[in-house]
C-alpha cells in the first residue's frame, strides 16, 4: 500500500493480510520488531486523541521508527495543514494524520511522495475499522456470517469505515438509526454492491429491536462526534431512543459480544453496566489499536510490504 486512507480503497486481498498480520503480531510481538530503524513518522492531531495518540507512537517505536509530534501551534507561520505537511515532508518517511476533511487528506496523498496514513477524518476512520474486524475474528474465529448490529448514528465516520470492511470480508451490518441520521443512498448502494459477491448484507432500519434481535455483535455509536457539538441539543432529542442498555442487548444473540470505538458516554449511548458488563471486549478492541497500526505501518513504511 502506497497510503492508507479508507478501507474502501482496498481490495478484499489487502484487507485479510492486515487482519492476519495484525493477529500475527499479537502471537508473536516480537514479529518485525526495530525492522523500521531510523524511520521517522510525522503525526499531527487536529482533533483530541488520547487511544490514537498513545497507539501510534507505541506501534512505531516496537518497529524502531520514531514519531514526531508535529503541532501546528508550534509551526508559526505556517497556517494551514498542507503548508505543515509541506514543510516537513523531506525530513520524514510517512504521515500519520487525524484531521477533518477527507479531501485534504487525498490531496495530500496525491502531492506528496510519502505514505498518509489516515487516523481519523470527518467521514473515514479507517484504522479503527482494522481494530473492529480483528477483535471480532480474534473473539468468533471467523468473519463471514457474523451479524452486526450498529446503533445509532449511521452517518458517522465509524459506521462507514466499519460496513466498508465488513462487505469485503462477509461481515453483514444492520444500522439502527432515525432516518435523518442516515447515510447517502448511493454511498450505501455502492457498499451493498461491494458486499453482495461475498455474502455480506448491508441495511438499515429505525427499530433497535429490529437490528439488535439475535446479532452477535452489537457497536453503539456516539450520538454527539467531536464535529457535531453544535447540535448537541438535537441529537441528544433524536437519538434518546438508540441507548444500548441490557434489556436491548439481552435480544442478541446468547454469547453477543459489545464493541465501541470509545471513548463512550456511559448511560448515554450505552449503560455503565453494558460498556463495564460480561458481554463487553471493548478493552480488547482498544488494545488491538495497537497491532493493527504496526500492521497498517509495516505496510506502508519503505522497505517492507508483506501484502
Amino acid at each position: 500500500m502506497e497510503d492508507f486512507l479508507e478501507i474502501g480503497a482496498l481490495s478484499k486481498g489487502d484487507l485479510d493480510g492486515l487482519i492476519s498480520l495484525a493477529l500475527d503480531l499479537h502471537q508473536d510481538r516480537d514479529l518485525y520488531r526495530m525492522a523500521f530503524g531510523g524511520a521517522s513518522i510525522a503525526s499531527i492531531f487536529e482533533k483530541p486523541s488520547t487511544r490514537t495518540r498513545v497507539s501510534v507512537a507505541v506501534a512505531a517505536s516496537a518497529l524502531g521508527a520514531r514519531v514526531v509530534d508535529v503541532s501546528r501551534s508550534g509551526s508559526e507561520p505556517l497556517r494551514s495543514l498542507k503548508d505543515v505537511v509541506h514543510s516537513v515532508a523531506v525530513y520524514v518517511d510517512a504521515f500519520f494524520i487525524r484531521t477533518f476533511r477527507h479531501e485534504t487528506l487525498v490531496s495530500l496523498a496525491e502531492e506528496l511522495s510519502i505514505p498518509v496514513v489516515n487516523g481519523l477524518s470527518n467521514t473515514h476512520h479507517p484504522c479503527q475499522a482494522l481494530a473492529d474486524l480483528v477483535t471480532i475474528k480474534e473473539h468468533l474465529g471467523a468473519l463471514e456470517g457474523v451479524r452486526v448490529a450498529f446503533v445509532g448514528d449511521a452517518t458517522s465516520n465509524t459506521w462507514r469505515s466499519l460496513v466498508e470492511a465488513s462487505a469485503l470480508t462477509g461481515i453483514s451490518v444492520t444500522a439502527a438509526a432515525p432516518e435523518r441520521y442516515w447515510p447517502d443512498l448511493e454511498v450505501l448502494r455502492r457498499i451493498q454492491k461491494t458486499g453482495s459477491p461475498h455474502g455480506s448484507r448491508i441495511e438499515l432500519v429505525v427499530d433497535p429491536e429490529e437490528a439488535v434481535r439475535g446479532a452477535d455483535v452489537v457497536y453503539p455509536e456516539v450520538w454527539v462526534p467531536m464535529d457535531r457539538l453544535h447540535e448537541s441539543e438535537q441529537r441528544l432529542r433524536d437519538l434518546a431512543g438508540y441507548r444500548v442498555d441490557l434489556p436491548l442487548m439481552r435480544m442478541a444473540s446468547k454469547d453477543a459480544v459489545l464493541l465501541h470505538c470509545l471513548p463512550a458516554n456511559r448511560n448515554q449511548e450505552v449503560s455503565a453496566e453494558v460498556l463495564e458488563g460480561r458481554h463487553s471486549l471493548v478493552w480488547r478492541q482498544a488494545e488491538n489499536r495497537m497491532v493493527t497500526t504496526q500492521a497498517v505501518l509495516i505496510n506502508v513504511l519503505p522497505g517492507n510490504h508483506p501484502l
